[in-house]
């Protein structure tokens, strides 16, 4: 099984691909953002020296990112290549994580400044005495 960073395993049932059917084995950099209600976010993967770099002769062009794992495949065509001294260094992908619409910020969850339902817990809390 291959080790990625940190020394964790990585499974092989995961991969992430810039042309379909080949996968990429650099380990990106992973920054994350949400927006401040939490409805939507940004992961953008910043791969340095990507392995794909090297055969990209023989594979044809970069269609786009995608992620593969067992559930199936999260894609995204945010994609570019940066370069230096004409040639090419790092692809930076950006993948754009949107909440549906009727779920909500964080499905539900209580966010900074917000208090639980104190209505419903009061009212668990009297008819607890009252039995």
């Amino acid at each position: 099984m291959p080790i990625g960073k940190n020394n964790h395993p990585v499974d092989d049932a995961q991969a992430i691909q810039f042309v379909r059917g080949t996968d990429e084995q650099t380990i990106p950099d992973v920054r994350l953002t949400k927006s401040r209600d939490g409805s939507n976010g940004v992961a953008i993967f910043t791969f340095e020296q990507p392995s794909v770099f090297d055969s990209l002769a023989e594979l044809g062009d970069i269609t786009g990112l995608y992620m593969i794992d067992d559930e199936g495949v999260l894609q995204s065509v945010d994609v570019s290549a940066k370069f230096v001294n004409g040639k090419p260094a790092r692809i930076e992908a950006k993948y754009v994580m949107r909440t549906p619409p009727g779920l909500g910020p964080l499905h539900g969850a209580i966010l900074p400044g917000q208090r639980p339902p104190v209505r419903q817990e009061l009212k668990y809390s009297t008819q607890l005495m009252m039995s």
